[in-house]
């Protein structure tokens, strides 16, 4: 049984069953699929490209911002089919490098693949477009998000008007969603989602739709793709500082005019009347406005973290930190979209408290990723060391001449191992007899990640006769990782043949091992 959502079997767990993780892909396997799918899907009669832009593409973006996103088999296909459509139209140059924006072009690629001038037999509508397929499909989503039950009912796809029936029934030939028994699904539970998410991010208050559904794991994609979703940045100020009376005075507009009117009329009935007339006349607007600010990135992200710091010293979440967690990671899902004052605002407060997974999310902004490098939290950089800025910053810092820093820039270059300058800086902090212990120490930790390299490899086993004991020792457990399979046990023996050493001279150091 394999699942995407093992959150779904934790509440009914099944008896006699293992739970093994699976491995996120390597760099060599993510290049392999990306090119077997631009190869097989870049022909098609939509495309009809060699498909070799976007491979390039999908390649270069791989080592960078969007490495997270590419590790994934099924969201690396999504970015193959955005580049393809991109390449096909000509606007490769804006390829995003967001989740919520490739999904939309992954979409937008499917809906033109349809069209009868690409499959004769196809009778796609005219003015069925990508648009209509979201605001369609969003509805129906978001339904089936609300009413706990997975499934679009035909009482739902009854519900819509005559025109969206007609289109809907098109969104099954083309397998969008798929006929189960008598009710509907989505093939792509990511697809379920995404487009719930943008149906959320369209209503007047996104925030009071998701509010009471903050924690739970179903929900979070959900939340996450509504975050990048929102086109506006910034709310309005005074929405942001009282937000519960500017929606009352939005609200309750009409009844407030309605009570002014009658007092008024008692004394002037003329402009008693004229007052009257005119509440209607405001509410309109003012909701208006209200619905903008609500809609911001800036607004839907304050709520979330507001429970954090309005409940920072709840027994939970002082523990657990789960609003922190969710808002960092909607300011990576919303990306350049979030505003910076607020960003770097997040950013120092999920160094401290939250894991990895959510570090590497947040990273996903640009002014996240700055504020980290001023405050030296290179624990949080790690989880986005690939991305080149903060490669180059990190190497340079472990030249300082300041033991901590040095410390610190190998913490942060863990998580960069894939590239050649970090690997060779690595090594040259772990050789050097000159350099404070723990800081080659923690460069020997470092090249853990990268024992698939034979020079690694070589390295490690010479620094186990080195005079250091930490270093010894260390270099010691990370070899020991090694042994414990049978591949690593054959290319330590390849290195040690390569080497031409004899087995006596591995022998004493083996029962540390």
């Amino acid at each position: 049984m394999l699942s995407s959502r093992p959150y779904a079997y934790r509440s009914e767990p099944l008896a006699g069953f293992k739970v093994y993780l699976l491995a996120d892909l390597q760099l060599s396997q993510v290049e392999l699929l990306a090119q077997e799918i631009c190869r097989a899907i870049g022909p098609q009669p939509y495309f009809g490209v060699d498909g070799s832009l976007a491979l390039a593409k999908v390649l270069l973006l791989a080592r960078g911002r969007t490495e997270a996103m590419v590790r994934n088999p099924l969201l690396l296909s999504f970015m193959c089919v955005a580049a393809l459509h991109r390449e096909k139209q000509g606007t490769m140059r804006k390829f995003p490098t967001r989740l919520v924006p490739v999904i939309a072009d992954c979409v937008q690629a499917l809906v033109e693949w349809h069209r009868p001038e690409y499959k004769p037999d196809s009778e796609w509508p005219e003015d069925l477009m990508g648009n209509s397929v979201s605001r369609i499909l969003g509805k129906l989503a978001l339904r089936s998000f609300q009413d706990q039950s997975g499934v679009i009912s035909e009482e739902a796809v009854d519900e819509l008007t005559e025109v969206d029936k007609k289109h809907f029934k098109h969104l099954v030939s083309a397998r969008f969603v798929e006929r189960r028994n008598a009710d509907y699904v989505f093939p792509l539970e990511t697809f379920r989602e995404y487009f719930a998410g943008r149906a959320v991010a369209k209503t007047p208050d996104p925030y009071a739709v998701v509010k009471r559904h903050l924690h739970k794991p179903e929900w979070q994609g959900v939340i996450l793709y509504c975050a990048g979703s929102l086109d506006r940045k910034l709310a309005e100020p005074l929405d942001l500082w009282f937000p519960t009376c500017t929606w009352l005075f939005a609200k309750g507009i009409g009844p407030l005019v309605g009570i002014v009117a009658h007092i008024v009329s008692s004394h002037v009935p003329v402009a008693g009347k004229t007052i009257e007339e005119v509440g209607p006349q405001l509410r309109g607007p003012l909701e208006q406005w209200l619905a903008r600010s609500r809609r911001s990135t800036e607004f839907f992200v304050t709520a979330i973290w507001k429970r954090h710091r309005r409940w920072g010293m709840g027994f939970y979440e002082s523990i657990l930190h789960r609003d922190l967690s969710l808002a960092g990671r909607c300011v990576g899902a919303a990306g350049d979209n979030c505003p910076d004052r607020l960003a770097v605002r997040v950013a120092g407060a999920l160094a401290r408290h939250t894991d990895e997974d959510t570090l590497a999310d947040a990273g996903q902004n640009r002014a996240v990723r700055r504020r980290w490098m001023e405050l030296y939290e290179t624990r949080a950089l790690r989880s986005v060391a690939d991305e080149p800025q903060v490669r180059e910053w990190l190497v340079k810092l472990s030249f300082s001449n300041k033991k901590g820093e040095r410390y610190c820039a190998v913490i942060g270059m863990a998580g960069a191992t894939s590239d050649p300058t970090v690997r060779d800086r690595l090594l040259a902090l772990a050789q050097d007899r000159q350099e404070d212990w723990i800081v080659r120490e923690k460069a020997v930790q470092a090249l853990g990640a990268a024992l698939a390299e034979p020079a690694v490899q070589e390295n490690l086993i010479e620094l186990m006769r080195d005079r250091e004991a930490h270093v010894r020792e260390t270099a010691n457990r990370v070899l020991a990782g090694v042994l414990a399979t049978t591949t690593g046990q054959q290319s330590l023996t390849g290195v040690l043949r390569d080497k031409g050493r004899a087995r006596t001279a591995w022998r004493p150091q083996s029962r540390r091992l």
